[in-house]
């Protein structure tokens, strides 16, 4: 489990992250909602090191750790290639960091090219793909970090309507098949309630859960049944009232 107590964090006197609580159960799939500007980001700065808590504390399998730099691999909006490498060469880049022999990196590597659809495409450079293949090989390079958590900040948030719906099925195989902990902001609700096992619609800053849903067990969902009908318009109407204040 992943638990986080009372954790705060100022910018210029102002509390942006204020007493905030959050438990995230190992192996789960939890999605931050809120509206922009809330603190998202800034909460994944703080479990990633790249920014100092002032305060509270943040535990994994009940040992605290001053932050998941170690534990955590993280994906962002921005694919992040370094365009003078291949595709191959920046999958690898976590080698960098990693002591096991690099024949068996490798060899994982070409496995997750050919499973993710990229099998073919190991020598192009990021600049002669499309934006969903260079978002395929940014999950790849995450995966072969080969940490226990990953950190997803609105991934497949500049991808066009088809090409993140079949996107999101590879996300949720990091759960189902690679057996990771899931937690990832997004701003599209029907993402939310596509991916998720918890939802977790937050305030304005200074940021805090407003509302917890737990969704059923079965993925992938209808999104158009009356149950999911009902969950979209109470987190749109939750997110439509913090806009207000």
């Amino acid at each position: 489990m992943l638990r986080l107590s009372h954790l705060g964090k100022k910018y210029n006197g102002l509390p942006v992250i204020d007493q905030f609580d959050l438990d995230i159960e190992k192996g789960s799939f939890s999605v931050l909602i809120g509206p922009s500007g809330c603190g998202k980001s800034t909460l994944f700065d703080l479990l990633t090191g790249t920014i100092e808590r002032e305060y509270g504390t943040m535990e994994w399998i009940g040992e605290a750790v001053p932050h998941l730099g170690q534990i955590a691999a993280y994906m962002q909006q921005k694919d992040l290639l370094l365009p003078w490498l291949s595709l191959m060469q920046n999958a690898m880049l976590p080698q960098v960091f990693s002591k096991e022999k690099h024949l068996r990196k490798n060899k994982k590597a070409k496995g997750l090219f050919e499973r993710f659809g990229l099998n073919g495409f190991e020598d192009y450079l990021p600049g002669a793909v499309s934006g969903g293949m260079k978002q395929r090989c940014a999950l790849i390079r995450t995966l072969m970090f080969e940490r226990e958590i990953v950190l997803l900040d609105e991934p497949l948030s500049a991808l066009d309507a088809i090409t993140r719906r079949s996107l999101q099925s590879l996300l949720l195989s990091l759960q189902k098949d690679f057996k990771k902990t899931v937690l990832m902001i997004t701003h599209d609700i029907d993402e939310a309630l596509y991916l998720a096992d918890t939802v977790l619609v937050l305030t304005q800053a200074p940021m805090k859960i407003r509302d917890r849903i737990t969704l059923p067990s079965e993925k992938p969902r209808n999104l158009d049944s009356s149950e999911y009908i009902a969950i979209k318009k109470r987190i749109l109407s939750e997110l439509e009232e913090e806009m207000q204040l």
